[in-house]
């Protein structure tokens, strides 16, 4: 099913929905808002790929979706296996937070992924199925539903991404049952404060891609970028803003040892590419070049 997509791996950038924070936006109910993204701006960074999110009500609405073909147009044809559209859950009465990682309605998201899918026809993008399912056990229970969906939108396998469990922090434990690609998240709290080292980090994503780097997308990676420390400096404290720096230098360290030994990962993505002042934006005033430094070592 996985084939050479691409003879250079995607430099990809998260645009989120533009409605409340860049932590919860993606998971209100009502339709993502992508009005004032500039795609000059994101080409001229050396960006390659984007990674667009939708909910099941957005995949409804024809107007954005036209948005999102349009940014999509701006990549050129030759950059489209590496545009990701990902489905995000949306928030129920009561939930709060990021929901309960678990698709609200099988019947629904599939219905939704459909009509996407279609609005998308004639290009070669990939479907991200649903973003960190944190709410499911089970890796058979995950894959069932997800296939589900897949075969209720009628979409091609070979451009279909899910992510791993958890937070997309464990592709690997569903990497022996699903032949496919596969989403992989990291963040600085993916490890205690205090251990947040740069050799922990560079570790964690070796040993979670171990053997499954060459069909892996790293479809979320981000961290503070305004932090006062030196992005450029070995930093051996594990606490605090070091963390932030170790956890880049960390993926750093990690992506280029797997190009190194032959099995680079297919892509990494910014989280995120919106300009609201939030540190981990990347239109800040904070330090970008460990970002770029990352996705120039993929």
């Amino acid at each position: 099913m996985v084939a050479n997509i691409s003879s250079q791996p995607f430099r990809g950038l998260n645009l989120p929905s533009q409605r409340a924070d860049t932590n919860q936006g993606n998971f209100l109910p009502g339709l993502f808002n992508y009005s004032s993204y500039a795609m000059a701006k994101i080409l001229g960074a050396n960006f390659t790929a984007l990674r667009l999110g939708l909910n099941v009500q957005t995949a409804h609405h024809r107007p954005s979706l036209e948005i999102l073909r349009g940014y999509i147009d701006k990549l050129g044809p030759d950059a489209e296996p590496g545009v990701l559209l990902c489905m995000w859950d949306t928030l129920q009465p009561g939930e709060h937070g990021h929901g309960d990682g678990r698709v609200n309605n099988v019947t629904e998201m599939g219905a939704a992924w459909k009509v996407a899918a279609a609005a998308f026809a004639g290009t070669r993008i990939k479907f991200e199925i649903f973003n960190e399912p944190f709410g499911y056990s089970s890796a058979d229970g995950y894959l069932s539903e997800m296939l589900r969906i897949v075969s209720l939108a009628e979409l091609p396998l070979d451009r279909v991404v899910l992510d791993g469990m958890g937070y997309a922090q464990d592709p690997a434990k569903i990497a022996g049952m699903w032949p496919g690609w596969l989403a992989y998240h990291l963040y600085p709290n993916w490890l205690p404060d205090g251990a947040r080292t740069q050799e922990r980090f560079s570790n964690l994503v070796q040993g979670k891609l171990q053997h499954i780097s060459s069909r892996t997308l790293i479809t979320e990676f981000g961290a503070s970028l305004s932090v006062d420390v030196d992005y450029e400096k070995y930093q051996p404290s594990g606490w605090g803003a070091s963390g932030d720096v170790n956890m880049l230098r960390g993926l750093d360290d990690a992506v280029t040892a797997f190009r190194n030994a032959g099995n680079g990962v297919l892509g990494a993505y910014h989280w995120h590419g919106w300009d609201n002042g939030d540190s981990y934006s990347f239109w800040g005033r904070g330090y970008r070049g460990r970002v770029q430094r990352v996705l120039r070592n993929l």
